[in-house]
């Protein structure tokens, strides 16, 4: 599988495509909301653009993690060794260790279903005129089709939207209305190997 570096051109077209679909003809309230971690630059990059062409918006932060997942701290030697590794590695080898990690993570398990959705701040309860869910990637789809369930049920809306840049894998449990790539891996410029 193909390794692709995300440029900010790429985000600019991926952005504007958004725009030109859902918000051209909007200027009231737009809710944008990213999916953690991944997709919170990307929220806050859509964000900057939106407003640039004069739509107002309002950010806000999801987290959807699998029940099991413990939240600890990682440990900063480790941590900070690992970055450094990463760093003076070729990109070759980086590519390499990417698609080796996406084949580990594709293998689809029954424990991979269940998410737990924690909605960071006060779950917004005025009406907006549009929703847009985005995230970074998505691979098997449950993490996406978990935030777009949760958000049906407990945000007023008439107009939901979801984009993903990236789509990783074929036939997702859950597939975006707007995506920018598909059958790629991509290294983002917040990614841990990004040089």
């Amino acid at each position: 599988m193909k390794v692709v570096n995300a440029t900010n051109e790429h985000f600019s077209e991926f952005y504007n495509t958004i725009y030109q679909s859902v918000c051209k003809n909007i200027s009231a309230k737009v809710l944008v909301i990213g999916i953690a971690s991944g997709g919170l630059p990307l929220m806050e990059g859509l964000s900057h653009f939106l407003n640039s062409k004069g739509v107002n918006t309002i950010s806000q932060e999801i987290i959807c993690r699998r029940p099991t997942t413990k939240l600890k701290k990682n440990n900063p030697i480790t941590s900070k060794l690992f970055h450094s590794i990463l760093k003076i590695l070729p990109t070759f080898i980086l590519n390499y260790l990417r698609v080796i990690e996406h084949n580990i993570l594709s293998k689809r398990r029954v424990s991979d279903i269940a998410r737990e959705i924690v909605f960071n701040g006060k779950m917004p309860r005025e009406q907006f005129d549009a929703i847009i869910v985005i995230d970074d990637a998505i691979d098997s789809g449950y993490s996406f089709k978990s935030v777009f369930n949760y958000i049906t049920e407990n945000v007023k809306t008439k107009n939901l939207f979801t984009a993903a840049f990236v789509i990783t894998q074929n036939k997702p449990v859950f597939e975006p209305d707007f995506y920018y790539i598909k059958d790629v891996l991509i290294r983002f410029p917040w990614s841990s190997d990004a040089k």
